[in-house]
């Protein structure tokens, strides 16, 4: 989210928050983002830089823990990508071709 610092909201978890890191400068900004089911682990990268670790958990997500909806949410295979309709940051996305079992 674009506010005068650029926020992250992990879907079930958490709230808008600001990264943990500076982020790099250049304007022009390429994300990468991985995610481990082994480890419940998700990672953020911008230009190369990991600008996020992020390991889901009941203490990590106490807002939904008692329900449980982080894990039923983060421990399904993506099937789709999705741009919210108001987004005018973002020019393309290209999906890996990694198929790892993690």
């Amino acid at each position: 989210r674009f506010t005068t610092q650029i926020q992250y909201r992990i879907g079930w978890c958490s709230d808008y928050t600001p990264f943990p890191v500076t982020l790099p400068t250049e304007t022009q900004k390429t994300w990468t983002f991985t995610y481990s089911y082994t480890e419940r682990r998700l990672a953020y990268y911008c230009n190369g830089e990991q600008v996020l670790n992020f390991v889901l958990s009941d203490s990590a997500c106490p807002d939904w823990s008692t329900r449980s909806y982080y894990r039923d949410w983060w421990e399904r295979k993506p099937t789709q990508i999705q741009f919210l309709s108001g987004d005018k940051a973002s020019d393309s996305y290209c999906i890996s071709s990694n198929t790892g079992t993690n």
